[in-house]
Order: C-alpha cells, then structure tokens, then sequence
C-alpha cells in the first residue's frame, strides 16, 4: 500500500476529526488547519496540535515579491503602492501571498501600460 500524505486546509466546521481523517495505511498522515480554535476542543489527545502564526509584515512583503517580481529589489517604483496594499490584504497568510503574487508575476507590464495611458480612456 502506498503512504498517502493529505492536506485539508481551512477546515471550519466538521467537529468530528475521525471522519476527516482520510489518509489511512502505515505511514500515513492527514493535515488538517483551522484557523477555528474552537473545532480543536473536541479532538482526541492522540491528535498533535500545532499553532501558527501569520508571517510579520517583512515576510509577507518579501514572500509576495519572491513569487510576483523573483525578488523584493524587482518591484517597479509605479507598482510599488499597489504591490504592498495586494500584499497586507494577504494579512500575513503565506499560501494568499503565494498565489496573490503568481497571479501577478508577468502582468508588470500591462500594469504599466495601463497606467501610462490611462487618460487616453477618460
């Protein structure tokens, strides 16, 4: 049998951990996150609980950058107010910097474009 390793992330409303563990056979492992402490008190002790926290503003700034510009000395000036209030929406949560900052990886120069010639439409 092959180890299986599942990641449920967000878990909001199942109270019942059993039922969630899905990922069966030696070796093994479900993840489950939650960001509702209140779902962790009925787990059973057998279940190890981690607590994380949000990245600091630094983190999240140079992890936004990593995937929106491959590094934070990248950002163009224009986009540099822009980039930053995209990334404090993140609030600190690597997986939204990760794909917020996908999202805008190679779009620079559109951004650009637009707002050079922005006025042309008004």
């Amino acid at each position: 049998m092959e180890r299986v390793f599942l990641v449920l992330d967000d878990v909001w409303q199942d109270k019942t951990f059993d039922s969630l563990d899905l990922a069966k056979g030696k070796g093994s492992v479900t993840l489950l996150s939650t960001r509702n402490l209140s779902l962790l008190e009925g787990a059973s002790p057998d279940i190890s609980q981690g607590h994380m926290t949000p990245l600091s503003k630094e983190d999240s700034w140079s992890l936004f950058c990593m995937h929106a510009f491959k590094a934070p000395s990248n950002v163009p000036c224009e986009l540099e107010a822009l980039a930053q209030s995209m990334a404090e929406e993140c609030q600190g949560l690597p997986l939204a910097q990760k794909v917020i900052g996908t999202a805008m990886f190679g779009k620079t120069s559109l951004l650009k474009k637009l707002r050079n010639h922005a006025w042309k439409w008004k």
